[in-house]
């Protein structure tokens, strides 16, 4: 079993160009919150995912409305963590209760055909300690033209689908498809990267133990843990992945609603931060 993997996630890993037809345009819809003071260094994130062929040029429109209580708010927009636009939505002279409303546009050479991972960030300003605590609320819409198929088709065979779009997480995480799950597929499975992107497998959360869990725990519980990952239930019903501290002395964060999932977000904190 653990060599029929092995097979699985060097196929994933090395995916060959395939044949797809193109599309106009996908628009992806969400909403995010974070905080400035007292915890400057975490910042709140959402993941997508869209396929395009090399020599398109995909456009992205940001329509991003919301409400915070801060003196800055702002974000970045990431392909394939490369910067590709950065966005602010408030600035003022000292943390206020406003509004906001606004669009951005932003283009993306595609290098190479092949998966594009999308991360928009969000960011609250930062006074220091002592002063109110800020936050922001953004709500969005980001629709991507020049787009392609999504080419899952190895992965759909062997019934996995990956949890996430990070690629320079050094973890993949791996639960059922829908069709896999429908035939009684269940559980969390958790390959660890090397340096020349070999995987292992760290973790893996079996059926029998997330049956064993409840739906709505009363306090966060810890599944499953080898030190570096680890596995949660949280309160809120959703599952919860902590990779790190990683080289930048964060630990990064993965929740999913399900499995499998519906809706993946993130963030990142210092284990140093108050």
């Amino acid at each position: 079993m653990k060599f029929f993997w092995s097979i699985i996630l060097c196929l994933i890993l090395l995916l060959p160009t395939l044949p797809v037809r193109a599309e106009e345009s996908i628009t992806f819809t969400d909403s995010i919150s974070t905080m400035g003071n007292p915890i400057p260094s975490i910042i709140f994130w959402r993941d997508h995912q869209v396929y395009a062929e090399q020599g398109a040029t995909l456009i992205f429109t940001l329509d991003a409305s919301g409400w915070c209580n801060c003196r800055i708010g702002g974000g970045n927009l990431f392909a394939n963590n490369v910067l590709i636009g950065q966005f602010s939505l408030v600035s003022l002279p000292s943390p206020t209760n406003v509004t906001f409303a606004d669009q951005f546009v932003f283009q993306y050479p595609v290098p190479q055909t092949g998966e594009v991972l999308l991360r928009i960030d969000l960011y609250a300003g930062y006074s220091g300690f002592g002063s109110p605590s800020e936050t922001i609320t953004m709500n969005y819409a980001l629709t991507v033209s020049g787009v392609s198929n999504p080419a899952r088709l190895l992965e759909q065979a062997a019934g996995v689908q990956r949890v996430g779009t990070d690629t320079s997480l050094p973890v993949v995480i791996y639960v059922p498809t829908s069709n896999a799950y429908q035939k009684g597929d269940l559980y969390i499975d958790i390959w660890q990267l090397d340096g020349h992107n070999t995987g292992y497998r760290a973790l893996r959360v079996s059926s029998d133990e997330l049956l064993a869990l409840p739906d709505f725990p009363a306090e966060n519980i810890l599944i499953a843990s080898d030190g570096f990952i680890g596995v949660y239930k949280l309160t809120t019903g959703e599952y919860q992945v902590n990779v790190g501290p990683l080289a930048d002395g964060k630990v990064h964060v993965i929740i999913f609603d399900g499995i499998p999932p519906t809706h993946t977000y993130g963030y990142m904190w210092s284990p140093t931060s108050d």
